[in-house]
Formats: C-alpha cells, structure tokens, sequence
C-alpha cells in the first residue's frame, strides 16, 4: 500500500507509514486487501454464497419468513382441502374404482 502523504510503499496491513508515520485510513486498509489473492478469494466467496442462496438463507430473518410462509400455505391447503388426501378432479384424465383390484386406476 502507497502512502499517499510520502509515497513510500508499504505492507497491505499497515495502520500507519513506515516512512513518514501518516495513519491509513480504514479504507486504504481495505482497498489494499481487496487487492491481495485473500481479498480476491474472499470476494469470489461471497459471490459464490449469493449464487448458492447461502448468503441469503443464512440469514434468521429470511428463515423465519421462509417458515411463516410455509405455515401459511399448510393452513390454508387444509382450509380449502381437509387433512384427507384425494384424487382431484381434472379435464386430463379419469379415475376409476377397480373392485377386483381394490385400487384407483387413471
């Protein structure tokens, strides 16, 4: 990292120049490690948790929200359904009773 008072270079996790003593700032720091192989890693790291949604699910709020949804969607499939299973009614097929076989067949 260069200091910008002196222009001496120095390591990307200085606080201060060895040079002339000018503090770096939290954002020359930063941009200094954005440019090592670590910042570059770290950067494809959380691209890679935006692309897999662990950035996003990782978060508490988003699971509770995810949770209420689907409670909301439970309850109300069993409002419109009932708790019983059943073959819905549809222009694509048909269902009959088999006696002999004792099942359902499309």
């Amino acid at each position: 990292m260069q200091c910008r008072k002196c222009g001496n270079e120095n390591i990307g996790s200085a606080n201060y120049c060895r040079s002339c003593g000018q503090p770096f700032s939290e954002e020359e720091r930063k941009a200094a490690y954005d440019k090592t192989i670590f910042g570059k890693l770290d950067k494809l790291e959380d691209l890679k948790g935006w692309l897999d949604f662990s950035k996003i699910t990782g978060n508490r709020i988003v699971r509770a929200a995810f949770l209420i949804c689907l409670l909301a969607l439970v309850v109300l499939n069993v409002s419109r359904n009932g708790t019983h299973l059943a073959i819905g009614s549809s222009e694509d097929y048909t269902v009959a009773y088999h006696q002999e076989k004792e099942a359902y067949t499309a």
